[in-house]
């Protein structure tokens, strides 16, 4: 059905993608929808895909709550847990010589993008999940209590921290426990993912009463 009227949806044909499985991909096909009432083509991405990133949804919410903890961008440890594949260290050359040498994939220079990008929009939604809480009249110290249980003192990744904070006292959420903090972190990446990006070409062709592209997250 059309997110934005409820109509049926048509058939739009589809169109390849690689989909992450894990730190990999494989080659897979998306498909499409339009709903000739609103004149917008829909793109069906399964909720473990984020729309314009390579790698899957669970990989950057591992890595986004291991730098919470104080994971270093170049953790062999976090690589590890992932099965992400690396060449073992000589001998004589210590783990990050060998990551400039030999990098993997992802690499720990996309870790360090996740972080800055997630960060940076977390920061510019705090004022509206601040406002929330209020609006709900939620005690404040228990997201204090969640940042402390959350992340290390002084954490670069605070502003992602505490909004991950807020959505953990809200209302919905169940008694803390690690699988919850990864659900909600995972939704809220999903929210900051899809906040307002550049006006691709296919928008930019759609001026004018043509059609309008758009994703629809399934």
């Amino acid at each position: 059905m059309c997110p934005l009227c409820g109509r049926r949806l048509a058939k739009n044909g589809s169109y390849p993608r690689t989909i992450p499985v894990g730190a990999s991909c494989l080659d897979g096909v998306i498909l499409r929808r339009y709903c000739s009432t609103c004149q917008v083509a829909w793109s069906l991405i399964p909720d473990f895909i984020l729309p314009w990133h390579s790698y899957g949804r669970q990989l950057i919410v591992d890595w986004l709550l291991a730098r919470m903890r104080g994971s270093a961008y170049r953790s062999q440890t976090f690589l590890v847990q992932q099965g992400i594949v690396h060449a073992p260290a000589e001998a004589m050359t210590s783990w990050s010589d060998m990551l400039d040498c030999q990098r993997t994939q992802p690499g720990y220079q996309r870790f360090h993008g996740w972080t800055r990008r997630f960060t940076r929009g977390a920061q510019k939604c705090l004022d509206s999940l601040m406002a929330v809480l209020a609006w709900l009249s939620l005690d404040l110290r228990q997201v204090v209590v969640e940042v402390a249980t959350l992340q290390q003192a002084a954490s670069p990744t605070s502003p992602l921290t505490l909004a991950l904070a807020v959505m953990l006292v809200m209302p919905s959420a169940r008694a803390p426990d690690p699988d919850q903090r990864s659900e909600h972190l995972a939704r809220l990446v999903g929210i900051l993912v899809m906040r307002p990006l550049p006006v691709s070409h296919k928008v930019r062709r759609a001026s004018g009463g043509r059609i309008v592209y758009d994703t629809l997250v399934i």
